[in-house]
């Protein structure tokens, strides 16, 4: 998601023996349940004011942060193929960022070594666009369908126009989901698929620059999200925070089902971690979920499990991986195989 992972680092590096004593002391292995409550829908935005809002945040703003996560799944003869890629740009005063997250899995293979983590120069001093890198070029929009190239992997990730699914905002902060067909194409491969579409800026902050205080690691390392794909033209995405950073935006839960093309309505959204297992430090992964909701048919039940996990950054504390996972959705009669990306910040 791109939101708090860097900030809850710096925080560890900065302050590990209180933050070792403080878990110590308090430590919880309870599974947690995220629902529905009066914030989930309060900051609803309609999705004709993504770009006027973007405007009004970065323009005059000396200190701002923009950020485009793409979440691909798709699968061929040969298997499932998942690729996420985080693109993350910033100002403070005078000094642009730039900076890459990546992800790639094969189902058969596992996890793949692709170049392109970390900062990059953002010379141009661009936030609207993302910047080109020594390692990805990106063209065109969410209007017309992103091509974002691969410069030293053969890779190729081509997306249709992105539909903007669900839009939240305040006076600082943006936050929008989107989702589209998509194709892959890596190595003498042609993967179709689907690719879920996040688009974040926030104003008066920047993770790329800025170390925030404890209150933003205690109150922000708190995420599990859901990327899935399931027939060809379903995406399902659902992510649970009980983050002071991200609740006040979104809730404490935030969805949506698109089916054969086309979203349906998401009511009285839950999700419930159901296994867990130990991590090396005071915290535990959780490695299955179920998310239960309404939509126009009835009850809609979704079960998932992890297969692999990538940890990413692990402080002891807490941590932050990646995760496949798969399983079924049981809904309006139908049994729905699903696959996909798990993204956990504990």
């Amino acid at each position: 998601m791109g939101i708090c992972v860097g900030e809850v680092v710096r925080a560890v590096r900065l302050y590990p023996i209180p933050l070792l004593i403080f878990a110590t002391g308090l430590a919880v292995w309870t599974a947690p349940v995220y629902r529905e409550d009066k914030q989930t829908r309060s900051m609803v935005l309609p999705h004709n004011e993504i770009a006027a809002r973007t405007r009004k945040l970065v323009e005059g703003t000396a200190l701002v942060y923009v950020s485009d996560y793409f979440s691909f799944v798709g699968s061929d003869a040969q298997g499932y193929v998942a690729f996420a890629l985080d693109n993350n740009r910033g100002r403070d005063g005078e000094s642009y960022q730039a900076e890459h997250f990546l992800v790639l899995h094969d189902e058969k293979k596992g996890w793949i070594d692709i170049k392109g983590k970390g900062f990059y120069d953002n010379a141009q001093k661009q936030l609207y666009e993302i910047p080109d890198s020594p390692f990805f070029q990106f063209i065109g929009n969410t209007q017309s369908g992103f091509v974002i190239k691969g410069k030293q992997d053969n890779l190729r990730l081509e997306t249709q126009a992105l539909i903007a699914r669900e839009t939240r905002g305040n006076d600082e902060r943006l936050f929008s989901m989107g989702s589209a067909a998509a194709v892959f194409y890596w190595e003498e491969r042609t993967i179709p698929g689907r690719v879920i579409y996040e688009y974040l800026v926030m104003k008066n902050a920047n993770r790329l620059s800025r170390r925030l205080n404890l209150s933003m690691l205690f109150g922000g390392a708190d995420f599990q999200g859901l990327y899935l794909r399931g027939r060809a033209d379903d995406d399902f995405y659902f992510h649970g925070s009980h983050s002071a950073f991200i609740q006040p935006l979104t809730g404490p839960i935030l969805g949506f089902s698109i089916l054969d093309g086309q979203q349906e309505p998401a009511m009285e959204m839950q999700i419930e971690v159901t296994v867990q297992t130990m991590a090396f430090g005071l915290f535990r992964w959780p490695t299955a979920w179920k998310v239960t909701w309404k939509g126009e048919k009835g009850p809609a039940v979704l079960m998932v499990r992890e297969g692999e996990r990538k940890p990413i950054v692990n402080w002891l504390l807490g941590g932050f991986a990646m995760s496949i996972v798969s399983g079924e959705l049981q809904y309006g009669g139908k049994k729905i195989d699903v696959y996909g990306f798990g993204e956990i910040i504990r």
